[in-house]
């Protein structure tokens, strides 16, 4: 399931600010994860996002995805979580330090640095209703272990911001 920042709905997420840090050459994004809902919600809390890109539209998401095709681990693992109670905001804070080193477990590419300029930007995050997903007995084939953790998860879509990509820098 996935929800935009139309309307008010279980959990929000919102793109606060974006920064372009001229000496450093770092971009940052700022969002904040916001519970509307009644009851307790789990935010998934891994550290590493899945990139994607179309022509200028770049979303980072935090929320669980599939494995990557071809990618061998040791068994699949459950997300880290963090727990957001009812009428609870979360902020959180990115840096983006160019070119981005992105998993190869859940990214097609293992660094990124599109050209320089303006893109606009949109965060994405996965959340569950439960504190963990149930998980297929031990010994159960990746796929449906993998497959049970991405149907507890909802996601959230933020608004859009702009974003400044820098100039590559020449090594001298």
């Amino acid at each position: 399931m996935i929800h935009a920042n139309t309307s008010m709905t279980d959990v929000e997420v919102e793109i606060v600010t974006t920064k372009f840090d001229e000496p450093t050459g770092n971009s940052s994004v700022e969002f904040v994860i916001t519970n509307y809902s009644g009851a307790d919600r789990w935010i998934v809390a891994d550290k590493w996002f899945v990139w994607s890109q179309h022509q200028q539209m770049i979303t980072l998401s935090f929320a669980r995805a599939r494995h990557r095709r071809g990618v061998e681990s040791f068994g699949y693992f459950l997300p880290e979580i963090e727990k957001l109670s009812p009428g609870v905001s979360l902020t959180r804070l990115t840096v983006l330090q160019w070119p981005l080193v992105l998993s190869a477990i859940w990214n097609d590419e293992r660094s990124v640095w599109p050209p320089a300029g303006h893109y606009s930007l949109r965060i994405e995050i996965g959340y569950g209703t439960e504190p963990v997903p149930a998980i297929p007995a031990r010994g159960e084939r990746l796929e449906r272990i993998e497959e049970a953790i991405l149907n507890w998860q909802s996601r959230a879509i933020s608004n859009v911001a702009d974003i400044m990509i820098p100039v590559r820098r020449v090594e001298k």
